[in-house]
């Protein structure tokens, strides 16, 4: 009877979690039909519309997923758009001007930026962590004068690189955005809800000092946000 009760409750949060995720953008799509109907025209035309839909739901998301991360313990990063564009430059520049490209030089380009995102993370909570510095100047310094200086000089001319037939049909396609959503849904998920990592911060975001008591490494665990 208990697990049953359990069990309700449970289908009833996620019930309520659903709902409450839902009900924003199921207005604002609503509002903006409407809007468009009422001048003639329709939200998404044709097929073209909805697959560059479906790639901002991803960029957006996986942006707003990666900047709650630190801002759910009190730490907002600066340096996430300048760490996105170094990390593509990076993986750009050695996929196609060191390896040559080929026919799937897309998902060749995708791993390597994810790696170097992950190492530039990596040196953003360093510094953070190094310089004991409140994260919003430390951020900043790295956006500023580190990875911003670094991706300008070649970042200008990666476009030209990326125009081939595997990048092409890559971003001509929704399906390949709706891939990379629901992958990394389920590696968040997974990450913050079912590992030891993702009870320490979930315990440090809820109650630092008493989680940092309690023998939960504070220090590793900042680091490991900035690297997700």
């Amino acid at each position: 009877m208990k697990g049953e009760d359990n069990m309700k409750n449970k289908n009833r949060h996620l019930v309520k979690n659903v709902i409450g995720t839902l009900t924003i953008p199921v207005l604002v799509a609503v509002l903006l039909q409407g809007i468009c109907m009422f001048n003639g025209k329709t939200m998404i035309s044709n097929m073209t519309g909805f697959d560059n839909f479906v790639v901002y739901i991803a960029i957006v998301m996986i942006t707003t997923i990666a900047l709650s991360i630190n801002l759910n313990s009190g730490r907002f990063d600066f340096s996430l758009g300048s760490m996105a564009a170094l990390s593509s430059v990076l993986g750009a520049k050695i996929t196609y001007s060191i390896l040559g490209g080929g026919s799937n030089s897309a998902l060749m380009m995708l791993i390597l930026t994810i790696l170097f995102g992950m190492l530039l993370g990596l040196v953003s909570g360093l510094m953070y962590v190094v310089l004991h510095l409140p994260p919003i100047i430390t951020s900043l310094g790295v956006t500023l004068h580190l990875f911003k200086s670094l991706s300008f000089p070649e970042g200008r001319y990666v476009m030209k690189e990326v125009q081939n037939p595997s990048m092409t049909a890559f971003t001509g396609s929704w399906i390949y955005a709706a891939i990379i959503i629901v992958v990394v849904l389920a590696v968040c998920i997974a990450i913050f809800d079912y590992t030891k990592f993702g009870y320490d911060y979930n315990a440090l975001k809820n109650g630092q000092k008493v989680a940092v008591n309690t023998g939960i490494k504070e220090i590793s665990n900042a680091i490991g946000c900035y690297v997700i």
